[in-house]
């Protein structure tokens, strides 16, 4: 194959793959810095929650997986980007 048809098909199997890195970008690949967590976590225990499974970014804010109550109840928390206050509980059944 000719030199120039091969970056032509380059370029158009490059157009039609899906965007890898976007897709990743948007998928909240940003853990909390050591004061954030620290933030968060201080928020977690105040609100009574015993223990918790990951602390990641996405779509604009914080988000806790698995996170327990003193009940046992798990849940997915989304917290505010201003204080870390939580402002949606999601329960992970």
């Amino acid at each position: 194959m000719p030199l120039n048809k091969l970056h032509l098909a380059l370029v158009v199997a490059m157009l039609a793959a899906p965007p890898l890195a976007l897709s990743a970008a948007h998928a909240g690949d940003r853990l909390p810095t050591p004061e954030e967590r620290r933030q968060i976590e201080q928020v977690l225990h105040r609100e009574g929650f015993t223990r918790w499974g990951e602390i990641d970014y996405e779509n604009g804010r914080f988000a806790v997986t698995q996170a327990v109550d003193r009940d046992g109840q798990e849940y997915v928390l989304k917290l505010s980007q201003v204080d870390f206050s939580i402002v949606s509980r999601d329960r992970g059944d």
